[in-house]
């Protein structure tokens, strides 16, 4: 029986350390596991952090480069524009030179041109201008001869409106038209070389009122010869308007 019981307890003894050789082994693989799940997620979160170094990395790489080629491109494009501005301010240099050589032969030439015509029109005009005057002389001369007035003198003045004075008292029906005392055509107001403006402004205003057609025919259209009625009066008619027009013409009054 003691043997048994030993033998008993030996079974408990082994089983015991069997079971804690079991618990031991267990945990240490547990701890094990443990471990390498955390070695795995060290891992994992090194390689995510790696990751996100050499992205960052990589997008400060990118960035830098692009900036780089954005600052090339610049550099290029100023001076693609200087180039540019560069030799438009030469092409337009070389435009001024041209167009100042060329205004100068035009001006060159202009003035040549002006200077020839302006020669020939002063020929031209000189040629002309003595033409003018010649034709402007004979043309006063001819004014001269036509303007020339007969003048008359103080007698025959008051003898012209005594005749027509005295044939107020003819007998009717008596009067031609070679009884009246009829002005002549060059003066028809019987002007005299020694009149004043006075004189002439008052002979002008006495002819108007005796030629005046109403007037006259007033004062010997009972005395007219019936056959030269008609013509007397158309010669008062006559005769009136050209004492007005001499009257205008010499501007008396």
């Amino acid at each position: 029986a003691a043997a048994a019981a030993a033998a008993a307890a030996a079974d408990v003894a082994a089983a015991a350390d069997a079971a804690s050789a079991k618990a031991e082994r267990e945990e240490a693989e547990a701890e094990l596991q443990r471990k390498k799940q955390e070695r795995k997620r060290m891992r994992a979160v090194q390689v995510e952090e790696n990751r996100r170094v050499r992205e960052a990395t990589d997008r400060e790489e990118k960035e830098e480069n692009e900036r780089r080629r954005d600052e090339a491109r610049a550099d290029r494009a100023r001076e693609v524009e200087a180039d540019f501005y560069r030799r438009e301010a030469e092409r337009a240099r070389e435009q001024e030179e041209y167009y100042s050589k060329r205004e100068d032969r035009f001006q060159d030439w202009w003035r040549q041109r002006f200077e020839e015509a302006f020669a020939e029109m002063e020929a031209e005009y000189e040629e002309r201008y003595q033409e003018w005057q010649e034709e402007d002389e004979r043309r006063q001369e001819e004014e001269r001869e036509n303007s020339a007035v007969g003048y008359v003198t103080t007698a025959e003045y008051d003898a012209h409106y005594h005749i027509l004075g005295s044939l107020e008292a003819a007998a009717p029906g008596t009067l031609r038209e070679i009884d009246f005392s009829w002005p002549p055509e060059d003066n028809l107001l019987l002007l005299s070389e020694e009149d004043t403006v006075e004189e002439k402004s008052k002979k002008g205003y006495r002819g108007m009122r005796v030629f005046h057609p109403d007037k006259f025919q007033q004062k010997y259209t009972t005395r007219l010869h019936p056959d030269e009625k008609d013509a007397v009066m158309a010669r008062v008619t006559e005769v009136s308007k050209g004492v007005i027009q001499q009257y205008k013409q010499y501007k008396i009054g």
